[in-house]
């Protein structure tokens, strides 16, 4: 499976907003995002504090390695799935579905932690390798 299908399977859950893979300094290496590039870059760099945060606060109570961490307010929810090396990140308005969106973000966690794993830090050099 590409890492666009990936993403793609992720971000078609109604009431995803964005959809972002980062690396651990908040770097995007794909975004799907339906507000500006500034907004979605900006979006990806602290997700990726908050995801270094929650990893940390997981490992400091012994509650072992962060998989998964939700975030739900008023105005709509923030899921960080743990890659490895960085951070899936999906951003949702208040009518999200998050039990569907854990679904197809279980699906995609292990295939995107393999491509990080592998080095891979841009969406050319991914989509190569999952056509190998």
């Amino acid at each position: 499976m590409s890492l666009q299908q990936l993403i793609d399977g992720v971000s078609r859950v109604t009431g995803v907003a964005a959809v972002a893979v980062v690396d651990y300094e908040g770097i995007p290496i794909e975004m799907r995002a339906a507000v500006g590039a500034a907004d979605a870059e900006r979006l990806a760099a602290w997700a990726a504090e908050l995801g270094r945060l929650a990893a940390e606060t997981a490992e400091s109570w012994d509650g072992g390695r962060l998989q998964l961490a939700l975030f739900e307010s008023s105005m709509g929810s923030l899921m960080l799935a743990d890659l490895g090396r960085g951070f899936l990140v999906v951003s949702g308005d208040p009518t999200l579905n998050t039990g569907r969106l854990r679904l197809e973000v279980e699906r995609a966690v292990e295939p995107l932690r393999q491509f990080l794993a592998a080095g891979l830090t841009s969406r050319e050099t991914m989509e190569r390798a999952a056509s190998a």
